[in-house]
């Protein structure tokens, strides 16, 4: 658990993106939510994302270098994540401030919503390219890019349920969590011969990941079908533990700190 900063940074990140992706389609694809709730789910992905950099922060011994990230840009897989980040917050910050001062260009909001969601797309993408180092082989696998592009959905999903309770966000959400509940004894096993130590050790991670799983599908499926806030709420908060906890269990995969 010594890398607590950037487990909540990714999580946070990823739900952020997510939730942002999600609400963006459902704007494209039927038209829904209307404006008010599009413009609530933005600042809530501005709020979270705003804590998640906070989070990333805390991480670096001397915060007040992280401009120094920029000079790594193209070349380092930490500075296309910072950069990114920045970018899709700026966007996002960019996009609320034409809705709530300009709400009559409609155009600009779109596209601005648009490259918003773009931005999130490769934040997503960026974010597990850090983790694939050949000197880390219980990192460097195709398991940590899928498990955390998933996470996104899973806490993303649960996020929209609360604005937009239907179908799509719904069968986002449960897919998410199906898939990486049917990966998840493939990368174990992977790990057992990588990693054994490190994987006992933080089998009480992955399994309180399991059991938090099970019950957010619970609670995102009666939200669905009572149409209720609070249980909405509630899947989302349960999904979110469960990401914390399973990238607890990933980042503890390394002895070392970073």
């Amino acid at each position: 658990m010594h890398e607590l900063p950037l487990v909540f940074f990714t999580v946070l990140a990823q739900a952020s993106a997510g939730l942002f992706i999600l609400m963006t389609l459902n704007k494209l694809i039927i038209k829904q939510p209307d404006d008010k709730a599009m413009f609530v789910s933005g600042v809530i992905s501005l709020v979270i994302v705003g804590v998640a950099g906070f989070s990333a922060i805390l991480h670096l011994g001397q915060p007040f270098r992280a401009i120094n990230a920029l000079f790594g840009t193209g070349r380092s897989p930490m500075s296309n994540e910072i950069v990114s980040c920045s970018i899709y917050g700026g966007l996002l910050f960019a996009h609320l401030a034409v809705s709530y001062l300009r709400p009559q260009m409609t155009n600009a909001i779109k596209a601005s919503r648009i490259a918003t969601a773009i931005a999130g797309i490769a934040l997503l993408v960026l974010i597990p390219k850090v983790y694939t180092i050949e000197t880390i082989p219980q990192w460097n696998t195709s398991y940590t890019m899928i498990q955390m592009l998933l996470a996104a959905f899973t806490a993303g999903g649960a996020l929209a349920m609360i604005l937009q309770p239907n179908r799509i966000n719904l069968a986002v959400t449960v897919l998410s969590v199906m898939l990486s509940v049917f990966i998840l004894p493939s990368y174990l096993a992977f790990l057992s011969q990588t990693a054994p130590h490190m994987l006992e050790l933080g089998m009480s991670f992955w399994n309180a990941k399991f059991a938090l799983y099970v019950v957010a599908v619970a609670l995102a499926v009666l939200a669905y079908r009572k149409n209720w806030m609070p249980l909405a709420i509630g899947s989302s908060a349960v999904l979110i533990i469960a990401e914390l906890s399973g990238r607890i269990a990933f980042y503890d995969l390394w002895s070392i700190n970073m």
